[in-house]
C-alpha cells in the first residue's frame, strides 16, 4: 500500500510513497485535502466542504468547484485516502 504524508506546519509538503506531489496547484485543492486530513474519520457533507472553500460563490457554482478539486486530488492521489460518495 502507498503512504501519503502531510507536513502541516510551515510549507505545506505532500509526499506519496516519499515522492513530493507538486501537481496541485489551487491552494484551495491543498487547502481541502489538508482540511479532510485533520479529521480522517468524519464524513464532510459537500454543502459543508462547498461553503467553507467558496463562501462567496453561488452554491451551483461552488459545488462545481468541489467535484473539480476532489476530481484533481483523486488524480494527484489517487482513491485509496479519500472516499467520495454522490
Amino acid at each position: 500500500m502507498s503512504r501519503l504524508t502531510l507536513t502541516l506546519f510551515g510549507s505545506l509538503a505532500i509526499t506519496l510513497d516519499s515522492q513530493p506531489v507538486t501537481h496541485l496547484e489551487s491552494d484551495k485543492v491543498r487547502g481541502l485535502l489538508a482540511r479532510l486530513a485533520l479529521e480522517p474519520e468524519r464524513a464532510f457533507r459537500r454543502e459543508t466542504l462547498s461553503a467553507l472553500f467558496w463562501p462567496e460563490t453561488p452554491a451551483s457554482r461552488a459545488a462545481q468547484n468541489l467535484r473539480q478539486a476532489l476530481y484533481a486530488l483523486r488524480q494527484a492521489i489517487g482513491d485509496a485516502y479519500l472516499l467520495v460518495t454522490p
